[in-house]
């Protein structure tokens, strides 16, 4: 009996040096694999940055580190800075830090957690933003060569612009979420979805009269659009002179008694102006109406008109009903139905 218990003995303490060194070399090999993983996305980040400072906008990342070993990379930032052009005007930035997470089994996906507060000012003294939330994480997949989709979503979003009648926002929570397909261009389909929550704007009270949270949402699809590049104004002239649109599939907007919901398409005419046509229907419009003296009566009658022109079975004509017509953007003019409103386009860049 002692030869075989001998013989188990020896295979077992042959088998446990085994099974240790290929728990060794496993945990070897994984580490090499993750540090290569984390060079590489070190280097990526810094081709990202040099690409960012040949386009005109130069990103700063002080004090990065790598992390997430085993599962994940993980890259921080502290108080990174941005310089470049927003809206047509050279700006300065910074934010208190950034989180980057990518996973090793979906290197082509990130998810970024930004910390607040942001300040956002222009270098000629146009504008200058405070913008500040509890939770705010971007995501983005396709990454590097071509986004495909991504989404921003924020909590307790408070936005301060610092300078004469300016107006403050602030919301319990918003989402924006796109995914990308491309078209024969070198540019994209974007099809988006936005949603705000809880939605404080002080300003608009005063011509709603009444202190009521918006609740929005609004989904469509952005043709041509160039989702590499910051919305720069010569990107703008570019997307324009492509015939981008803004296809308004459903936008609703609801504030106390007031319910707005439209849909159509937008775009730019020469002048950089807002062009296009609005399908809307409106409920609670009454008091606003009221309020900029708008003839509630003829913009009823306008909208029976274009029912029945139309081809249309036309609405009622009573009170309380929706009012259903075309709100007009032309020649730097608005109208709603077959009133021209005292309201006039700028130019947007």
């Amino acid at each position: 009996m002692s030869a075989p218990q001998n013989g188990v003995r020896q295979r077992r303490s042959r088998t446990i040096p085994i099974a240790i060194a290929s728990v060794v070399g496993v945990v070897a090999i994984w580490s090499g694999l993750w540090g290569l993983a984390a060079n590489r996305a070190g280097a990526a980040f810094d081709d990202w940055l040099a690409q960012q400072g040949h386009a005109g906008r130069q990103w700063t990342c002080p004090d990065r580190h790598i992390g997430g070993y085993p599962f994940a990379l993980r890259i921080r930032c502290d108080k990174p800075t941005f310089q470049g052009e927003i809206a047509g005007r050279q700006s300065t930035g910074n934010v208190e830090g950034l989180l980057a997470r990518l996973g090793l089994d979906a290197p082509r996906t990130i998810r970024v957690d930004l910390m607040g507060p942001m300040h956002l000012r222009a270098d000629n003294g146009d504008y200058d933003l405070m913008v500040s939330w509890a939770g705010l994480r971007v995501a983005a997949s396709g990454l590097p060569d071509m986004p495909r989709g991504g989404e921003i979503e924020a909590t307790r979003l408070a936005v301060t612009l610092s300078q004469p009648d300016a107006a403050d926002l602030n919301a319990r929570a918003a989402q924006l979420s796109a995914l990308a397909t491309p078209n024969v261009s070198d540019a994209a389909d974007a099809d988006f979805d936005v949603k705000a929550l809880g939605v404080g704007l002080p300003t608009l009270d005063g011509f709603t009269g009444g202190n009521d949270l918006i609740e929005a949402s609004l989904n469509g699809t952005l043709t041509h659009a160039d989702l590499l590049s910051a919305p720069t104004v010569a990107r703008l002239e570019a997307w324009r002179q492509a015939d981008g649109q803004l296809q308004v599939t459903g936008l609703s907007v609801r504030k106390g008694d007031f319910v707005g919901q439209a849909s159509g398409v937008l775009a730019l005419d020469e002048a950089h102006r807002t062009t296009g046509k609005l399908d809307t229907s409106l409920t609670g419009f009454e008091p606003i109406a009221e309020r900029f003296g708008i003839p509630i009566s003829s913009v009823r009658l306008g909208g029976l008109l274009s029912s029945l022109l139309g081809g249309k079975k036309a609405p009622t004509p009573q009170a309380g009903n929706a009012l259903r017509l075309p709100v007009i953007f032309s020649g730097g003019r608005l109208r709603l139905g077959p009133i021209a409103l005292p309201v006039r386009l700028d130019p947007i860049y």
